[in-house]
């Protein structure tokens, strides 16, 4: 496993990043801009970690063999850098590096240089994280949750090249409302980065009868955050939407005698939308959230235009929500527990509807800090229903639908600095 850490830290390869030119001509840009007529920097913080996340099923490989097998299901390196200049701006850039499912990437997942103009104002330029939810810009940060995996329905571990930041400008800040509390808001405007062959979200996107392999972002798209937050930070109520319009999808037939055949998903309108809750009382933490995804497509094959069948919708409508409770136990150990309801309705490419899927997700975590730059995660999940087990690169497509019900054991190890 050392091997495998050190290869992915250090040798999966600097093209991924250097083919990054639109977030590396922002962050130029942004950082020149911050630099112009200054002479000094303050000393860089350096930050990072690695972790590995093993698991076990009774009957589902998710992101791995692990249907009656322990299999090493996510391996991930973090390497964080900060610094700030004379005039106030605040210099940043983060690489995430990860293997999965066979599958193996480093990225640059953000670099930006931010400048607060006042406390109801500031703004950033560069490859910027995407504020979405409670958790979304945060689920790399191992430290700051007890759980190894969040709900699956609702941060599934495929979305978040998607998700994870926007190459453009964000904008932020906070207003007091004197003894009502704050009104803060954030927002991205820009591009996301083009997602290739094997990574995870193409392959649970992938089925049967179409192999996709490329998924480019060619739209503007945009996210924003506003929320409600108490005088003394206890409680935040939080709307999110993200929308990625004009997306596009290649990828090739599979079944005979049209097997390679080209196949165009475009334009893709991806929609994001959700409600988020926060109640921080002593040692418990108490969380509440509700999403809907939406992602519609007309697909075209050109080779079946002699049959009329080279146009058809994509329509895929997701529904999930969750309710979590952790509470700190001592300085180093805390417990939680989790109970997510996901809902997946879905047109295949014929235009026939699909059966929904639903699924039941229970959870229930440890994490124990047994050093100041350590931690270890155990926790158990139990689902009712397919759906969630499906969305992962080895789903188990043969699971019933309502009546099959799955367990997951989980053990993450992090280590940090």
């Amino acid at each position: 496993m050392t091997q495998r850490a050190c290869s992915l830290l250090f040798n999966i390869g600097f093209t991924s990043l250097i083919s990054r030119w639109r977030a590396f001509t922002l962050f130029l840009l942004a950082t020149t801009l911050a630099t112009f007529g200054q002479n000094k920097l303050s000393e860089p913080s350096i930050h990072g970690s690695l972790s590995a996340t093993i698991a076990q099923s009774n009957q589902v490989n998710y992101y791995g063999d692990t249907d009656g097998n322990t299999d090493l299901v996510l391996l991930e390196g973090i390497l964080n850098v900060t610094t700030t200049t004379n005039s106030g701006w605040l210099l940043s850039a983060q690489t995430y590096a990860y293997e999965t499912n066979d599958f193996s990437e480093i990225t640059l997942d953000f670099a930006s240089a931010s400048y607060e103009v006042s406390r109801e104002f500031g703004f950033s330029l560069g490859r910027n994280k995407l504020a979405f939810g409670l958790h979304n810009d945060a689920q790399d940060i191992d430290v700051a949750r007890t759980f190894a995996i969040l709900p699956i329905g609702y941060y599934p571990t495929y979305l978040r090249p998607v998700m994870a930041s926007v190459d453009g400008v964000a904008f932020s800040g906070s207003f007091k409302l004197g003894s009502l509390g704050y009104i803060d808001y954030r927002s991205n405007v820009g591009y996301q980065q083009t997602i290739h062959d094997g990574a995870p979200v193409i392959e649970v996107f992938s089925d049967p009868e179409i192999d996709w392999n490329r998924w480019s972002f060619d739209g503007l798209g945009y996210s924003g955050q506003i929320g409600w937050r108490s005088p003394d930070s206890s409680m935040r109520i939080l709307a999110s939407v993200f929308e990625a319009p004009d997306s596009r999808t290649i990828g090739t037939l599979r079944p005979e005698p049209f097997q390679g055949a080209e196949v165009f998903g475009e334009p893709i309108d991806v929609d994001f939308a959700a409600l988020s809750f926060e109640y921080l009382l002593n040692d418990w933490t108490f969380n509440a959230e509700y999403m809907r995804r939406d992602l519609d497509a007309v697909v075209t094959i050109p080779a079946l235009a002699p049959f009329d069948l080279d146009v058809n919708t994509d329509q895929l409508y997701v529904h999930s929500s969750y309710v979590s409770a952790t509470y700190q136990l001592t300085e180093t150990v805390s417990i939680g527990a989790y109970y997510n309801y996901y809902d997946d309705d879905r047109k295949n490419i014929s235009d026939r509807p699909r059966e929904r899927e639903t699924s039941r997700e229970k959870c229930f975590s440890v994490k124990w800090e047994y050093k100041p730059w350590a931690l270890l995660k155990l926790e158990y999940h139990h689902t009712k229903g397919s759906a969630t087990a499906n969305s992962s690169p080895r789903g188990d497509t043969t699971l019933t639908i309502e009546d099959s019900s799955w367990d997951l054991a989980v053990l993450k190890s992090t280590f940090f600095f």
